[in-house]
């Protein structure tokens, strides 16, 4: 699994029950199967630092063949985030987890499945220690 902090919006989808990792939540990439997932993206190409903290943008992004289901899914999984808000998610201590956007129909794959995004923003305090 990957340590960033997709990796742990994604342990803790994991741990609230919303599925099995590497089964139908998935980490970095969109597999073409199963036709029903959820996946975690790291879309700030890394982390971009600043004076005090450390900031990520992350993809939230669910794919069914039902756009009803689609669109359930990925509300659950954002009110989800934003009532956590900040904490540990999975390994990562994140200090603040706020969208950046409402979630985006993003239209139809190839295959004709709906996908459903959302980009939030992971704020992380950086650790200082003084010799």
């Amino acid at each position: 699994m990957s340590l960033g902090v997709e990796g742990g919006i994604a342990q803790y989808f994991v741990d609230e029950g919303f599925g099995t990792l590497y089964t139908d939540i998935f980490v970095g990439e969109e597999p073409e199967s199963p036709d029903s997932l959820i996946v975690v993206l790291n879309t700030s190409g890394g982390d971009i630092p600043s004076a005090v903290s450390e900031e990520w943008l992350v993809t939230v992004r669910v794919r069914d063949e039902s756009y009803e289901t689609a669109h359930s899914l990925h509300r659950d999984l954002a009110i989800s985030l934003q009532e956590k808000g900040q904490g540990f998610f999975g390994a990562m201590k994140i200090a603040r987890l706020e969208p950046l956007a409402p979630p985006v129909t993003i239209g139809r794959d190839i295959q004709r499945r709906w996908r459903v995004e959302q980009i939030f923003r992971a704020l992380m305090k950086r650790s200082f220690t003084f010799a």
